[in-house]
């Protein structure tokens, strides 16, 4: 966190606050530190995305796996419901797989 600090005041859903809390407790660091490891994640990820879909055939990789097939239906059912494509929602497996791997630093880290 360098440079001039600002506030940023927003409303959220009791839910969402409860879930920021548990997640911020679990790590054991301030709301401060936990938003502002969130955001930066956040700007990261789309930033990666965003390059992703802006790249040409030469930029990506392809990757190949089974999946058992009693999965395979209710996986369908999964993305026809939330209307995402098996693309998109791989990339934001891999995308919060490498974001956990970069938690904020703990209260006792600081």
């Amino acid at each position: 966190m360098d440079g001039e600090m600002t506030n940023l005041c927003v409303k959220i859903p009791k839910p969402v606050r409860k879930q920021i809390q548990d997640r911020q407790d679990a790590r054991g660091c301030t709301v401060d530190v936990y938003m502002n490891w969130m955001i930066e994640t956040f700007f990261r990820m789309e930033d990666r995305i965003m390059k992703l879909e802006q790249s040409e055939q030469t930029d990506v990789k392809t990757f190949s796996f089974q999946v058992p097939t009693e999965l395979v239906d209710p996986f369908k059912e999964y993305l026809r419901k939330r209307h995402l494509k098996q693309r998109e929602f791989f990339l934001d497996c891999i995308q919060r797989a490498i974001a956990e791997d970069a938690e904020p630093k703990t209260t006792e880290e600081q």
